[in-house]
């Protein structure tokens, strides 16, 4: 238990059965079935990342090789809200031809597979799994921004990965679970939920819609990434294309070093203890990410 959870109701499930695990996920609206008969999570539910997991993923972080595992993620409720607590990561070795560009984890199934099925004393998870994009290093390269934009891109395999359900023949139930991505940047982590009919598919698509506001508003915004005085070129970087774009010349929002700069104001601009939707930005502290 958490110490912040003395202060709150919490209520954990537990049995030493998967199907009536199951049984008590659906009765308390943890998960649904959809028209294929496909079970996904129901939302609105919140994932919480305590403190000393966003550390070990930290630390763990390679700035040029793909690494990625699974978040074992434990359905509770806190305060009659459902919530699923990350309670530990589990890396699992890149096994792929392309280290640098792709992820592949070794026995992913079978350590999804073992985290559904529970523990001896009953507890079962919700098996999260999460590969890193690696970090671009050359920040002379004229191309660096638009790279560290490109790091919230999810890839072609990703999205068809995020589709791909686990299937339990022998009772005739599938399950299709989001996925997360992480990456550094900088000193931040960043961590999305993605996919499983429950979250977008790409952040850039989301970010996109969280920047569809005015263009008063984002030259506000994006004027504060751009307020060091040294860094001139950043005005009139956004000062040009905000110009623009007023004209109906091209959307601010889609133009990736504008867009990167803004959706990175969005997340400092939020408590790091409040719900942040998809995705977060951390330092080092706790996240809670909702999923709406």
């Amino acid at each position: 238990m958490n110490q912040s959870d003395a202060y709150f109701e919490v209520t954990r499930f537990r049995s030493r059965k998967f199907a009536r695990w199951l049984y008590l996920m659906e009765k308390n609206d943890f998960i649904q079935s959809t028209e294929t008969k496909v079970l996904t999570l129901k939302p609105t539910f919140k994932f919480d990342l305590p403190q000393n997991i966003i550390k070990i993923l930290m630390s763990k972080y390679h700035p040029s090789t793909e690494i990625g595992g699974i978040l074992f993620a434990e359905p509770i409720f806190i305060n009659k809200q459902r919530v699923l607590r990350v309670r530990k990561v589990k890396f699992l070795r890149n096994i792929s031809d392309d280290p640098q560009c792709k992820y592949l984890g070794e026995n992913r199934i079978q350590v999804m597979h073992e985290a559904l099925m529970g523990t001896k004393g009953g507890i079962h998870f919700f098996p999260i799994a999460f590969h890193a994009h690696t970090q671009p290093q050359d920040k002379n390269d004229p191309y660096y921004i638009l790279n560290k934009f490109i790091m919230f891109e999810t890839s072609e395999a990703d999205k068809k990965n995020a589709s791909l359900a686990l299937s339990y023949e022998s009772i005739g139930i599938s399950i299709l679970l989001p996925r997360a991505l992480v990456f550094m940047n900088d000193n931040e982590l960043f961590i999305g939920f993605y996919g499983g009919r429950t979250a977008p598919l790409d952040f850039k698509e989301y970010m996109m819609k969280l920047t569809g506001k005015t263009i008063a508003e984002l030259n506000s915004m994006a004027m504060e990434w751009a307020k060091d005085e040294e860094k001139w070129w950043k005005k009139a970087l956004i000062g040009a294309v905000t110009f623009l774009a007023s004209l109906g010349l091209v959307m601010a929002s889609s133009y990736p070093p504008t867009l990167y700069a803004v959706a990175l104001e969005i997340l400092r601009q939020r408590q790091p203890t409040e719900p942040q939707t998809f995705f977060a930005l951390s330092k080092g502290e706790e996240m809670k990410i909702l999923i709406p």
